[in-house]
């Protein structure tokens, strides 16, 4: 894991969900449980003050069985499959690049 600290806006890596799992980033509530496992390659950034999160990573495009159990059928917006759930909007591409934030105006 590499942490990066930029005032209000900390970022941190994580090589794989492995990793990313065991920063407790996922236990805090941070980061939503129902990411990809076989998500890799994970930046995440979160804003101390509005409790804004965002995260970028990348996927095997068939391991879509959390986000489907977690929020329901996703829908198709060109070839990315969007996910609304409760607590934010998870993307995922067909090249298998991912994207997730709790920004209620990116609903």
């Amino acid at each position: 894991m590499v942490f990066m600290w930029m005032g209000e806006n900390p970022k941190s890596y994580f090589s794989d969900y492995q990793a990313l799992e065991e920063s407790g980033l996922i236990e805090r509530g941070w980061i939503p449980a129902y990411l990809p496992r076989s998500a890799y390659e994970i930046n995440e950034t979160h804003n101390i003050d509005t409790n804004i999160v965002q995260i970028r990573f990348k996927f095997k495009q068939n391991d879509i069985s959390l986000p489907v159990q977690y929020c329901g059928q996703g829908t198709f917006d060109e070839n990315d499959l969007i996910f609304k759930c409760k607590d934010g909007i998870l993307r995922l591409t067909q090249d298998g690049a991912g994207y997730f934030t709790n920004e209620a105006n990116e609903a």
